[in-house]
């Protein structure tokens, strides 16, 4: 069941004058291999005209930013806001531009594939964390809250999928399943 949803966007340093993929012809764009930010970025490269600098995960591709080998960084809009507040100098980053796709990324646990008790223990967890309002507490204490090591903010607020997610238990569907259970069915809360 998924539990966020994150958009793929870009951070720059501050003042660089880059506000989106179209302002990179000619420079460098830092993603980590095997991600969805790498598919995204590679169906613009031709197009944009932007040199593609391919890191083996998040902490080397924030090296690159971070050392100016890389003008720009493409990854989920979480993971940079967590990059950047956790940075010696957070202002010295700017997340700029439109997501680069319309569809939003769910995030959701890793289980095993074979064990459909266990999913559907953890699921319903999940569910009773969303119906009792405790995801939304647990987003303002880890995403709105200083963070280690240097006491930065994050200044990440949920999107409105993850809300959505929230309030349909996960499952955007579940929204009119929900309405339509009578308070005796096997499926409702008790």
């Amino acid at each position: 069941m998924p539990y966020y949803a994150a958009k793929v966007r870009l951070m720059v340093r501050a003042g660089t004058g880059v506000a989106s993929v179209d302002d990179l012809r000619g420079l460098r764009l830092a993603v980590v291999q095997g991600t969805t930010a790498e598919r995204l970025v590679r169906a613009q490269h031709a197009r944009a005209g932007f040199q593609l600098l391919m890191a083996r995960d998040y902490d080397e591709a924030f090296r690159m930013l971070r050392e100016r080998r890389a003008q720009a960084l493409a990854l989920d809009d979480v993971l940079l806001e967590g990059l950047r507040a956790t940075s010696k100098r957070p202002d010295a980053y700017r997340i700029v531009g439109a997501p680069l796709a319309r569809q939003s990324e769910s995030y959701a646990l890793v289980l095993p594939k074979d064990d459909p008790a266990f999913k559907a223990r953890v699921d319903a967890a999940l569910a009773a964390i969303f119906r009792s309002g405790e995801m939304a507490q647990l987003q303002r204490q880890w995403f709105q809250a200083a963070v280690p090591p240097y006491g930065h903010r994050l200044t990440v607020e949920p999107s409105p999928e993850t809300l959505t997610l929230w309030e349909t238990g996960g499952r955007p569907d579940n929204a009119q399943d929900a309405s339509a259970s009578s308070p005796t069915s096997p499926t409702s809360g008790s």
